[in-house]
């Protein structure tokens, strides 16, 4: 289920210790296509912290390629760290990039 780049993602010094729990939250709850379904109020319950802070938290892993926001409550985690599908279709998900395999499953 765990990607070689995990060690990236675990490494990297932009990536806070909170980034990093939420991640992992959200890892442990990983669906097929490597859609997580849960809304930030329900997350920032189960952390126990403020909506605002999973909202950040969100926003700056998105823009560190860890995770996309597929639809409001729908997220996507970036398929080389972390992934929940038969091979073959990590392979294809990694061919054509996250944004472009998130595309794909929006039109689905």
């Amino acid at each position: 289920m765990y990607g070689p780049d995990l060690v990236k993602a675990i490494t990297d010094e932009r990536v806070s210790n909170f980034d990093w729990r939420l991640l992992s939250f959200m890892a442990a709850r990983v669906e097929w296509n490597n859609l997580v379904h849960l809304k930030q109020v329900k997350i920032a319950k189960a952390l126990r912290v403020a909506p605002s802070q999973i909202s950040r938290s969100l926003k700056h892993l998105e823009s560190l390629g860890y995770v996309a926001c597929f639809e409001q409550g729908t997220y996507f985690i970036e398929p080389t760290a972390i992934w929940k599908e038969p091979a073959e279709e990590r392979e294809r998900a990694l061919e054509m990039g996250m944004d472009n395999y998130v595309k794909l499953l929006q039109n689905a």
